[in-house]
């Protein structure tokens, strides 16, 4: 019997594993270093995401993980279509991840944040391990997961699955940036517009108002903030479009996200259009029903997150897949059968 990724990690058979199982969003356990707008994985919605989950306790690790962090670093700077992001799954505060980081790579060019008792790189990957990652399809899916990189004779890296070769072939190959890739920015401009690539909308947006004022940026700063406007309406259309479509296996994510865009704008037409598309919706049987596995799943994966020895990660293991028998019709009983399927 082949048991997925969370059962493997337990007799250390976890390897490299191609995944099609939708990525879960980024819950409450990340704690972001961003400080006004916290990311949104739906706003990344069209790019490749590469999540890299580390820890610095490990000295060995410590020896090759900046090379990493700077080779990673180095194929993607000039691809704004692949987002970047950190997270640091042994305990400490934001701060402590970026003075770790800090010389390892550069922070600008990634989302840095902490994930308190590696429960999202559960969720994304299946196991709590050192140096993992997950690659994000531009679809959003959980493309690969997998080591990040490892050692030989303790010291000097052997090889980096996350920037493989037939990785950033195929997740690259339908990623797009998120804003027009013809438009021109000025230097003055480009810390702005690095916020929208990283899906930071309400951040940009708020940024750009006062450098709109001065006149040699007032023409530029227009046509970013048009750039910017039709991003978060091109999410909102799908997301529209995803609600009307009893088809659509991931709507409960779109109705979510509109509760999002609604939030993150408040009293702007772009929260008037989420609060039209989800209100039909809010006391459906479907939304209740999600809202109810919803719940239950975020329940299990706090419990998964404590589990820290062979029997407890069974019973975990085995609530999730009764979890996912139960909930079969709703997007996280299917995300927990994807992490922990199995076939005879």
């Amino acid at each position: 019997m082949k048991i997925h990724l969370l059962v493997l990690s337990l007799l250390g058979m976890w390897s490299l594993e191609a995944r099609t199982a939708p990525a879960p969003p980024f819950g409450s356990s990340i704690t972001w270093s961003t400080s006004k707008e916290s990311p949104s994985l739906d706003a990344l919605h069209g790019k490749a995401v590469l999540v890299v989950f580390f820890q610095s306790w490990c000295p060995l690790c410590n020896n090759w993980s900046g090379e990493m962090f700077k080779s990673i670093t180095e194929q993607f700077k000039d691809q704004p279509e692949v987002v970047l992001i950190a997270l640091k799954t042994d305990g400490g505060s934001v701060r402590e991840a970026l003075e770790y980081l800090e010389g390892r790579m550069d922070t600008d060019r990634w989302l840095v944040g902490t994930d308190t008792n590696a429960t999202y790189a559960r969720q994304a990957t299946g196991v709590d391990r050192l140096y993992t990652y997950a690659w994000i399809t531009p679809e959003g899916g959980i493309g690969e997961s997998g080591k990040a990189g490892t050692t030989v004779s303790g010291s000097s890296p052997k090889r980096y699955w996350a920037t493989r070769d037939a990785a950033r072939e195929q997740f690259l190959s339908s990623a797009k940036p998120l804003l027009d890739p013809g438009l021109a920015i000025p230097e003055a401009l480009l810390p702005v517009a690095h916020l929208a690539e990283q899906g930071l909308f309400a951040s940009a947006l708020r940024e750009l108002q006062p450098l709109a004022g001065k006149p040699e940026l007032t023409e530029a700063a227009a046509s970013l903030r048009s750039s910017i406007a039709a991003a978060v309406q091109g999410a909102i259309d799908r997301h529209v479009a995803a609600l009307a479509s009893s088809e659509k296996s991931d709507r409960y994510f779109s109705y979510l996200a509109l509760l999002d865009i609604e939030a993150r704008f408040a009293n702007s037409t772009f929260a008037r259009a989420a609060v039209e598309a989800t209100a039909p919706h809010a006391n459906s049987d479907w939304v209740r029903q999600e809202e109810e596995a919803h719940r239950a799943y975020d329940s299990l994966m706090r419990k998964a997150s404590r589990a820290d020895d062979k029997r407890s990660i069974e019973r975990v293991t085995k609530s999730l897949q009764e979890f996912g028998s139960a909930h079969a019709d709703t997007v996280f009983g299917r995300i927990a059968a994807a992490a922990t399927d199995s076939e005879d």
